[in-house]
């Protein structure tokens, strides 16, 4: 595994650490030469116990996470938490053939047995495939989410925070929550005489899921009528360039603090989970398939509402484009025409 490690970024590592950690509690420690195709089909099998959210607190203090593989699953089913998906489980599975086959090419075995394991799944009408998908949120949602940051007066959404930020960015321009949590100061300017936003990887333990998600485009008018470039203009007076755009609520200081990176170098991790607080507890939008991300998958049903040109829609989200333009050919689209695009784009209307 630590051989392997270098070759992904840190992320990615400490993911397949974990799964290699519930491999070894379900089989045991086996040599890597003795690994079978049976090892990985009985976990394969039994990973679709695990929760999907491990983060909990047990009443007696101790993580969920540190629960061993039987234990975490028998907690799951009897306090009836959400497992994992098909999709998930097919991602566990995905590394660790990567992994054997890294062992393999390292002459650390001869041969990898998993290459060809796919996980059984029952043929699915077009109808189910669809329920399966993560769901967006409603436009009722998202005005109910956004109504709630805007009114409450807490200092946690007080406008300098990420807490009110990160949805309403989020709304309006489909923003991961790592895109959206990382942004700094540098990544707002004036280009072609719009306000406008740089969504990018290039500071320092930065990341964006691609290369086409590195992209400028124009802020929403949405934003701007909230105070989005007052609040980037009065921080710069404060802070560094380089600075975070947003900072936080100390739950425990009780004043406002800068966002720090967790273990695996992302400043998403406890607004996160503070979000989540807040959708699922909160304002009770829950299941499943529902998350931060279902603001992105609004932002499409939104732009398809209004015929946003599937080019401009695709580069405004920072989805890979077919168009040549968009493909590495040229300086891309110009932020007026992306600015008369996205002003039409409303995550609430519908």
């Amino acid at each position: 595994m630590e051989k392997w490690a270098p070759t992904v970024d840190p992320q990615t590592a400490n993911a397949v650490r974990y799964y290699v950690r519930r491999f070894t509690e379900l089989n045991g420690e086996i040599a890597v030469t003795d690994l079978t195709k049976a090892h990985l089909r009985d976990f394969a099998d039994a990973i679709s116990g695990l929760p999907t959210i491990v983060s909990a607190k047990l009443p007696n203090g101790k993580a969920v996470n540190d629960l061993s593989f039987n234990e975490i699953v028998l907690w799951a089913k009897k306090n009836e938490k959400d497992t994992l998906s098909d999709k998930t489980r097919d991602k566990y599975i995905s590394f660790m053939k990567r992994l054997l086959s890294f062992a393999a090419a390292q002459d650390y075995r001869t041969g990898n047995p998993w290459a060809d394991y796919k996980i059984p799944k029952a043929k699915q009408k077009h109808s189910t495939k669809a329920k399966d998908d993560r769901r967006p949120f409603t436009a009722e949602e998202v005005r109910q989410i956004l109504d709630y940051v805007k009114s409450s007066n807490a200092e946690k959404y007080a406008k300098t925070t990420i807490d009110f930020w990160g949805p309403w960015i989020a709304a309006h321009h489909g923003t991961r929550l790592q895109e959206t949590s990382q942004l700094r100061l540098c990544d707002f300017e004036v280009r072609e005489g719009l306000f406008c936003m740089h969504i990018t990887d290039e500071g320092e333990g930065m990341r964006a899921k691609s290369s086409s998600t590195v992209r400028w485009v124009p802020v929403h008018p949405k934003l701007l009528e909230n105070g989005l470039r007052g609040h980037i203009e009065s921080r710069r007076g404060e802070m560094d360039s380089n600075a975070n755009a947003f900072n936080q609520w100390g739950r425990y200081s009780e004043v406002y603090e800068e966002l720090q990176a967790d273990a695996r170098g992302r400043v998403s991790a406890s607004y996160g989970k503070r979000f989540a607080h807040l959708r699922g507890e909160t304002l009770k939008i829950k299941g499943e398939k529902v998350s931060f991300h279902s603001f992105r998958h609004r932002l499409q049903d939104a732009a398809d509402n209004v015929s946003i040109s599937d080019s401009h829609r695709r580069y405004l989200t920072g989805r890979a484009n077919k168009d040549a333009v968009e493909g590495g050919y040229g300086d891309g689209v110009g932020m007026q025409y992306l600015f008369d695009s996205l002003k039409q784009i409303d995550p609430m209307a519908g």
